[in-house]
């Protein structure tokens, strides 16, 4: 992604880990690159996905079919539901890039480096380092989940076969339908070879596309935080920033300050409708996906497969728990504004001064919330109601 590296370092380096994955997808923001150089590694990737999902569900549709129910193989319905929610929010993804290219450029060229107070620089400091460090550590328990999920079939097979000398059927990750028999090590490796590209690329997809929103969603944040320090420094008749106002008016530099509330509204609002469609997709197949693994979590045989199927069910359920806590913290501090400018002496001002700070309060008490196809609030009580069907059903 290199168009975002011509801004200011510390706001570049909070998407290495989000661009880590979307690198792993093909996906891209550069407006300068070529047809073949964008297309041609997606239609690898949409090929070994269309391979894998096609054969899950056959294996699917024979699990029905026999009469056995989903309690078999309990772990191939929730991975398709993956698989195709994984697609259709990077479908979105790309048809808003646009929209999320020029929001994301319009924080970076306005990232304040010399305007802004220490205790500002501090607090974004401390804010940009916990994400970082956070979703470093979400990367590395991602990646051992998915080297245990993916590997475990294998190297069990490979101790039966070659040092328990044992004959038998050679473990998969996944029992799908293949129109052959796997009888031979050079076809097995290549099952296997094709869900590991095909169940990375579903994951790069998957946990990308929401750690990018998330990542968006905690400089919005920082945004307002820096609306709510800009406002309590324009103090009723004390000298403001020069960059505010060169007579040093409070009223001229509320005015410059509603501008760029404006502005952060805008911007968040832009967001929100860039990544609606893929938030309400998020909340529709998240419950269903884990209703399906904690069944598979009942009827797993082995310690292999619980932790395979439990450590699936809790990263949904972790990266669920985290948009909905960001999107809280994105309302609170919207609001916080209104407080910040309750508590200026405006009672001691003249009467055009007032009435700006009572715009400032009607505007900032109407929370700056995310929402999933314009109707669903994202919150933590979103996150409790995705639990409780979890747990009615």
């Amino acid at each position: 992604m290199e168009d975002i590296k011509k801004y200011p370092p510390e706001y570049a380096n909070s998407f290495t880990v989000c661009f880590k994955y979307f690198r792993g997808t093909f996906f891209t923001l550069e407006s300068k690159v070529s047809l073949w150089r964008q297309y041609w590694p997606l239609t690898f990737v949409i090929l070994v996905i269309s391979i894998h999902f096609s054969t899950m569900m056959a294996g699917v549709v024979r699990v029905i079919l026999n009469g056995s129910g989903l309690f078999r193989n309990a772990n191939l319905l929730p991975s398709a539901l993956i698989i195709l929610q994984a697609a259709l929010k990077y479908i979105f993804l790309v048809i808003n890039r646009r929209d999320i290219k020029s929001a994301l450029s319009e924080i970076g060229s306005n990232w304040r480096i010399s305007d802004i107070s220490p205790k500002l620089v501090d607090m974004r400091s401390r804010l940009l380092k916990t994400l970082t460090s956070r979703m470093s550590v979400f990367d590395i328990s991602v990646e051992i989940l998915f080297v245990i999920y993916i590997f475990g079939p294998l190297a069990e097979s490979v101790f039966r076969r070659v040092v328990l000398h044992q004959d038998f059927m050679p473990l998969l990750p996944f029992e799908c339908v293949y129109p052959f028999t796997i009888t031979e090590w050079w076809t097995y490796l290549t099952i296997i070879a094709i869900q590991f590209c095909s169940m990375a690329f579903t994951v790069k997809m998957y946990l990308g596309t929401d750690m990018f929103f998330a990542t968006i969603c905690v400089h919005l944040k920082n945004e307002f935080l820096n609306l709510q320090e800009d406002l309590s420094s324009i103090q009723p008749n004390k000298r403001v920033n020069q960059a505010d106002s060169e007579s040093g008016d409070p009223v001229v530099a509320l005015k410059a300050f509603i501008v760029r509330h404006q502005r952060i509204l805008r911007l968040t609002r832009q967001i929100s409708l860039a990544f609606s469609q893929i938030v309400f997709i998020n909340l529709l197949f998240t419950a269903m996906t884990i209703c399906f693994y904690a069944i598979a979590v009942r009827t797993s045989v082995g310690a292999y497969d619980s932790i395979s199927n439990f450590g699936s069910m809790c990263i949904i359920m972790l990266i669920t728990l985290v948009i909905c806590y960001i999107s809280e913290t994105l309302s609170e501090a919207s609001t916080g504004i209104a407080d910040t400018a309750y508590q200026i002496l405006w009672y001691e001002t003249d009467k055009s001064y007032q009435t700006l700070i009572c715009i400032i309060i009607m505007r900032s008490q109407k929370p700056c919330v995310l929402t999933a196809l314009e109707y669903f609030e994202i919150s933590l009580k979103t996150f409790t109601k995705v639990l409780s069907f979890r747990l009615h059903n």
